[in-house]
């Protein structure tokens, strides 16, 4: 992967997260994919989010749940603490300071 798009995708990958803590702990990922584009990650695939959340759970940043076709992703405690810069997670961004 190039760096600029492995810069782009740990920039995404903070984005889910902190949707995921916004919107109350829980979102399946055509939710998450739809909300890419409107937080400026346009070139995002479905594919690309199903990847992320793989690597979220290979973290224990979420649990993942399947109901039909669709992946229902859960942020665990230790995912919000990534998302609010209180644990580094490789792969993802580390949030900029103030911004939690």
């Amino acid at each position: 992967m190039s760096d600029y798009k492995e810069h782009m995708a740990k920039h995404r990958r903070l984005a889910i997260l902190r949707l995921l803590k916004e919107v109350g702990g829980t979102a399946n990922d055509s939710v998450l994919y739809s909300q890419c584009a409107s937080l400026g990650f346009a070139k995002a695939t479905r594919t690309d989010v199903r990847d992320d959340l793989a690597l979220f759970e290979k973290h224990s940043l979420i649990t993942r749940n399947y109901h039909g076709g669709l992946v229902i992703a859960s942020i665990t405690e230790r995912g919000v603490d990534v998302a609010d810069g209180k644990v580094e997670v490789d792969g993802v961004e580390k949030p900029s300071l103030g911004r939690g």
